[in-house]
Formats: structure tokens, sequence, C-alpha cells
């Protein structure tokens, strides 16, 4: 099951502001109100329906593209087509060489999307179709703004209102506000971990964070050979070059300020992108993504 892919969305935690009460709030028109809880599932699972056939899409803002999984491409009877000039590759090493082409589907019974392209990822296991179809990437998600609320698992999109000054946040009255750029289908940025700014994702694609070696040995002074790394997998790249991915475990990740205990990372050679977020850093928060201004306001999720 594809659930990590190399594209991803980067966003930075990079200051903190907090809103005054006469602050104006933005009135934002709801266009849909989406539950995203799995049960057993961390990530974000977007009800969606192509034609008749109900299904889950990954809410994946670390994917350039939008990507569905053959058997629900088989089953609505789609005819995969050969990309051109590019491919995707997924971090086990697995190729994505074709896509499909769908003349609508709807998200929530709320949201219909017009004719939309999705990359066609080889699977031969169908039996979890209904709860995860593929994903939901960021030629989709850029046009809309984005609030995750993790504690209700609920992903809420709105109309981007371009013109209002106001704030956007109505949970809270203080938060992080996180820039980013959108680059190579991407939305991007950097982070401070100790003293060094890293170019970084937050990824809601990928399960856990990972980080490159050469990172992780000027961060946590560890390597392969250290204590308390293990080895996780080996995986093959299209160009045959093999690659050796470890986990370590840290007590605290401070990014930017924000901290994040008992964090489970995975290392290896990741130099397009050196730190990826991943859901278990991710599911700890609260966010808004303000498409327009390029900023991503982020607070701890609240307690159930």
């Amino acid at each position: 099951m594809l659930r990590v892919v190399w594209t991803a969305v980067v966003f930075a935690f990079v200051c903190c502001g907090a809103a005054r009460a006469a602050d104006e709030v933005c009135n934002l028109q709801r266009v849909a109100v989406l539950d995203s809880k799995v049960e057993g599932d961390i990530h974000l699972m977007l009800p969606a329906t192509f034609g008749t056939r109900q299904t889950r899409l990954l809410l994946d803002t670390g994917g350039a593209w939008s990507m569905m999984r053959s058997p629900l491409a088989d089953q609505l009877g789609l005819a995969p087509k050969k990309l051109r000039t590019t491919y995707y590759s997924d971090v086990a090493g697995g190729l994505i060489k074709h896509y499909v082409t769908v003349p609508k589907f709807t998200l929530g019974g709320q949201l219909t999307l017009g004719e939309s392209d999705f990359l066609y990822s080889p699977d031969k296991d169908a039996d979890d179709i209904d709860t995860y179809g593929g994903t939901l990437g960021a030629e989709r998600l850029s046009a809309y703004d984005i609030e995750i609320d993790n504690t209700t698992k609920t992903v809420t999109l709105y109309r981007s209102d371009q013109f209002c000054s106001g704030r956007l946040v109505r949970w809270t009255d203080a938060w992080i506000e996180i820039p980013y750029t959108f680059n190579d289908e991407n939305f991007e940025t950097k982070v401070t971990i100790g003293d060094d700014r890293i170019k970084a994702i937050f990824d809601t694609g990928s399960t856990r964070t990972l980080m490159d070696l050469d990172v992780a040995k000027r961060v946590f002074g560890v390597g392969p050979d250290s204590p308390g790394v293990e080895k996780a997998y080996e995986a093959t790249l299209p160009s045959g070059k093999k690659l050796q991915f470890y986990t370590y475990r840290v007590k605290a990740l401070t990014i930017s300020g924000l901290t994040f205990e008992d964090v489970t990372v995975r290392l290896g050679e990741f130099d397009h992108m050196p730190l990826v977020i991943g859901m278990h850093e991710i599911a700890q928060l609260h966010l808004y993504i303000a498409s327009k201004r390029k900023i991503i306001y982020a607070t701890r999720r609240e307690a159930k």
C-alpha cells in the first residue's frame, strides 16, 4: 500500500502570532466539511465518490499529484495512460509510469470536482479499496484553504478570501504562523533545528518522520552504526541504486520552537528533502492552510 511518497509539502514553524479581541474574523465560505476518521488509521482519509463507487482518499499534503490505486481504477473501467516525460517513485522504490483520467468525482457528497488526472499506482491488494482508494495531492488541495482538526479528524475546505486581512484562526487566540512557498508542485519552506536551517516537508501522506543521515549526524550525532540506530529495510530505486533505511528513537524533537516528544525517526539518504515531518507528529496539531496568504496557522490540537 502506497503511504509515503517522494514529493512532499513543506512547512516551517518560524514565528508566533496572537490575535487581539478586536481583530476582524474573516467570513469564509465552507465548501466541504469532511469526516476523515477511519478506525485504526492515523491518516486523514477523505470520503470520495466516483460515479456510484464510494471510497476514501488519503489527504496527502506531501504529494504533488493525486494517486489512484489500480484495483479502484480497474473497477471504474479507467484505462491507464503512459506518462510521457517523467515517472514517480515511492520511498520503497515502487515505480509509477501511468495515470488515469476521471470525468468527475465528489468529496463527502458536498464538493464535486471536474475532470482530474490521477497517477495509476500498481497494487494487487483490493481488499481495502473501500477505505483507501488513493490520495488527494497538492494539485487539487492548493485551490482551497484547508483546516485540519486532528482532535475530531475533520478536514474543512474553504474558498479562499484574498481580500480579507483579518484573522483566519477561530478556535484559539494564539497560534504559530508558518510561511511557505509553492515550488515544483510542492509547498516549501525551511525549519530550524538547533543552529541549523533545514529544508523540510510537512507531509500528511507520510506515517513517520523522515530525516536525512547528514542531518541526523549534525543534530543528534548519530549514524548507521550508532547505538540505538536499527536497520529498517532496503529499497532499490528505478536507477538500480540501493538505499538502506534505519530507525532511531529520540526523546524530543524541537523544530523552530515546537517540541514533539518520543519521536521515532526514519533515517536514510533524503538529499532532495532533508526532513519530512510525518503524521505521528502532525496528528498533535490543529492546522489552517491559507492558500492565498501562503501561510499555515498552527496550534496544538485541543484535548478530547
